[in-house]
């Protein structure tokens, strides 16, 4: 089993590879599913489908139902869907049409421009959103949420100079400011590491996010390669002092769609990558906050 599982992973058949990416799209996109109480169990119930029966994956038909299914799920909570669920429904229809064209050979230009321009789009309009903002080029932002947000307590505990009385403080206020409308002010810990950190990570995050969809819209292999580079770099750092998963994992396969053509060091780069990430899943900020609420 691990044997094939490798295989696939390097492989330099392209409609192996194809398969590939079709197979890893379906647990991301059950997992970035399931608003709707009826909707999640069919979503399981075809990702076991495919663990079980891999090649329906490379049925037309198939990804016309988990579209459907999806496409069902967002119209019932689109006000309150996560940004990465529009980014896996953009998807899903880019494979829906790549699966169709899999007998004309151009299933694997589909799935490649399509993960390009994704992620071109995606890091683009994050810089200019962010640029727009005073509150944001300033640090404030970025402050604001190293120090109370939740999935940063862990982060801050190490490198904050903050102590866990005060972290835990500052998350209660946040909550309180949240439920409490008529609270008029909310003192929230920081220190001077944190605002340091806060004016590194912005400008380092608009930077890095410029840099991959500026260099991804050359079309150019050696540009490419330093679109992956950086782009790595940012998905290793950001999750790892925000493990907000479902969006690490559509753009972790976006670019591992753009890795054919290139050496397979590159792909050996987004399975390490890939690997790191189940150690961030592992629920250390639950296993943190738990501790904190009872300080």
């Amino acid at each position: 089993m691990f044997k094939k599982i490798t295989y696939y992973l390097f492989t330099q058949d392209s409609t192996e590879f194809i398969f590939l990416i079709q197979f890893l799209t379906v647990p991301i996109a059950t997992f970035a599913y399931g608003h709707t109480p009826e909707i999640l169990p069919v979503l399981i119930a075809l990702c076991i489908g495919v663990c079980l029966y891999p090649k329906i994956a490379q049925q037309p038909l198939f990804w016309i139902g988990m579209l459907g299914v999806t496409t069902y799920d967002m119209y019932h909570h689109a006000l309150f869907a996560a940004n990465h669920s529009w980014v896996v429904w953009y998807w899903l229809i880019a494979v829906t049409i790549a699966t169709c064209f899999i007998r004309t050979g151009d299933a694997l230009q589909i799935l490649n421009n399509n993960a390009r321009w994704l992620l071109i789009i995606i890091m683009l309009v994050a810089v200019g959103w962010k640029a727009a903002k005073p509150e944001y080029v300033n640090g404030t932002f970025f402050e604001f949420n190293l120090v109370s947000n939740t999935k940063m307590a862990p982060f801050v505990s190490v490198v904050g100079d903050l102590t866990d009385k005060q972290i835990n403080s500052n998350i209660h206020g946040t909550a309180r400011m949240f439920l409490d409308l008529e609270q008029e002010q909310t003192v929230l810990h920081s220190s001077w590491y944190m605002r340091v950190i806060a004016h590194m990570a912005t400008w380092w995050v608009l930077l890095i996010e410029f840099a991959v969809g500026l260099l991804l819209l050359f079309y150019k292999k050696s540009f490419d390669y330093w679109a992956h580079m950086f782009h790595l770099q940012f998905m290793f750092f950001t999750y790892m002092a925000a493990p907000i998963m479902g969006f690490a994992w559509i753009i972790w396969l976006l670019g591992y769609s753009l890795t054919w053509g290139h050496s397979v060091q590159l792909r050996k780069y987004y399975i390490a990558l890939a690997l790191l990430f189940f150690v961030y899943m592992a629920p250390w900020e639950a296993w943190y906050i738990n501790y904190l609420w009872h300080q």
